[in-house]
């Protein structure tokens, strides 16, 4: 899952950001205040990132950007009502890998498709994992975790913020890259989940690193792997999951923008490019790293590159267990 836009076509998207500008302004767009809907509510690290893309594109663009929030149904409220918004290039939903990769696998009554309903804009922002255990617990690495949990098959177990989400689907992806056979323990929340594994309730918890940063750093965790394909800044000493001993195993999480099916290509690229001007500026690039997370900017066909990569990945971890359903 490796997610990195080109760096030449990157480069080339900012260089002709004046020539798009120009082509913009002579189509009289935008002619409204744009809307970046936020799939979940205020102060989420959702609504974060899309209240500092819109406040910097709002400054670049000399227009109004402003956010609407729609939380429900983990994200996919806000993502459906975007799909049947006007197609004219002045409103994308901005939200995460839950509701445009794990929601169309596991759901069957879903409101959108993200092939008919919705037109690639541009990646976002990208984050890690880190897999976590209580730091009174017996493994000091991965390699001991693995060890114990072989030894006592279906005994120790996994927790996650709810079944079906991204944390639930990293625990089975290590169940197969590792050959173990673990329990799952579903909890309402992400904070309940983690008090679990930090009261060893539960053995290990992969979740997003910045979640587990604050009980990392009051000695109430031991992370004992990163699922970045690099050492993480926040986490230096703690290795990757491949020097932890599990193959194949790079997954990052990642927040996207889509505007509404039907959408000219014209206009997903003028908002591609302008989103990726925001995300180059350091102030924001500043503010996504207090969340952990790395300002990205893409092309919309990279943007739809990433997303079949990783729907077909944890497509094949939800054929392994077909039980896995949201409705």
């Amino acid at each position: 899952m490796k997610i990195a836009p080109k760096p030449l076509q990157r480069c080339l998207a900012l260089a002709l950001f004046s020539f798009t500008t120009l082509c913009a302004a002579q189509s009289g767009w935008p002619s409204k205040p744009i809307v970046l809907v936020a799939a979940t509510s205020p102060g989420s690290d959702n609504d974060i990132i899309a209240r500092t893309i819109a406040d910097k594109m709002g400054q670049l663009i000399s227009a109004p950007v402003i956010v609407e929030n729609k939380p429900g149904a983990g994200g996919r409220l806000g993502v459906a009502v975007t799909s049947r918004a006007s197609t004219d290039g002045h409103t994308a939903v901005i939200t995460g890998t839950g509701p445009f990769i794990l929601a169309p696998l596991l759901s069957r009554q879903l409101q959108y498709d993200m092939e008919k309903s919705l037109e690639p804009v541009s990646l976002i922002s990208t984050f890690a994992s880190a897999v976590v255990v209580s730091a009174d617990s017996p493994y000091r690495t991965l390699k001991d975790f693995i060890a114990a949990a072989k030894a006592q098959p279906g005994k120790l177990s996994f927790a996650s913020s709810g079944a079906g989400t991204l944390v639930h689907l990293q625990g089975e992806l290590l169940k197969i890259r590792a050959g173990l056979d673990l329990l799952h323990v579903p909890y309402k929340s992400q904070t309940p989940a983690l008090l679990g594994v930090a009261g060893q309730e539960s053995a290990i918890m992969i979740l997003p690193s910045a979640s587990a940063q604050q009980l990392i750093d009051a000695g109430k965790l031991r992370a004992l792997a990163v699922t970045s394909d690099k050492r993480m800044a926040s986490l230096p000493n703690v290795p990757t999951m491949a020097e932890a001993g599990v193959a194949d195993f790079v997954v990052k999480g990642w927040y996207g923008a889509y505007a509404p099916g039907g959408t000219a290509k014209e206009l997903t690229r003028r908002l591609s490019a302008e989103m990726s001007r925001a995300l180059q500026a350091p102030e924001v690039i500043a503010r996504f790293k207090t969340l952990s997370m790395e300002a990205v900017g893409s092309t919309p066909d990279e943007l739809h590159a990433i997303w079949k990569a990783d729907t077909a990945v944890w497509a094949k971890v939800l054929e392994a267990n077909p039980q896995i359903r949201i409705d």
